[in-house]
C-alpha cells in the first residue's frame, strides 16, 4: 500500500524542483537564463514520476530531452557552474529516489535510478527510431 498518492508526490517534487538553488543568481541575466533553464530541465524529470514503471526507451527519451537543455546550459555557462549543476541534479535525483522509496512509490524510484544510471554512467541504451 501507497502511504501517500502519487499526486501528492508529484507535488511534493514540483515544490523541491522549483525551489532556486543557492548557485544560481537571478539577479542578472545570465543568472536568469540559467535558471529558466533549469526549470524546463527539472519540468522534463517530472515525467519520471508516475504510477508505472516506464520502459527504457521511454527513460531514453526522457534522458535525451533532458540533455538537449543541459547542453543549452553548459554552452552558456562558466566550468564553476557545470559543476554546481551535476551535483544539484546527483543530489536532487538521490534525494527523489529516497523519499519515493520511503512512500512505497517503487515504480517512481526505479525510474528514477534507472534515468540515473543512464544518465550519470554514460550506459544509456540506444534505439533506432
Amino acid at each position: 500500500m501507497k502511504i501517500v498518492p502519487i499526486r501528492s508526490l508529484q507535488v511534493e517534487f514540483a515544490t523541491w524542483l522549483s525551489r532556486t538553488p543557492q548557485f544560481v543568481s537571478t539577479i542578472d541575466v545570465l543568472g536568469q537564463a540559467l535558471w529558466r533553464t533549469m526549470l524546463e530541465c527539472n519540468e522534463i524529470l517530472t515525467k519520471l514520476i508516475v504510477n508505472r514503471l516506464l520502459t527504457d526507451k521511454q527513460i531514453v527519451k526522457i534522458i535525451n530531452d533532458f540533455n538537449k537543455f543541459i547542453e543549452l546550459i553548459l554552452d552558456y555557462t562558466p566550468e564553476s557552474i557545470h559543476i554546481h549543476l551535476s551535483a544539484y541534479y546527483i543530489v536532487t535525483i538521490e534525494k527523489m529516489i529516497k523519499r519515493s522509496e520511503e512512500v512505497e512509490h517503487y515504480e517512481v524510484c526505479s525510474n528514477l535510478k534507472r534515468f540515473s544510471d543512464y544518465y550519470f554512467t554514460n550506459a544509456t541504451p540506444t534505439y533506432n527510431d
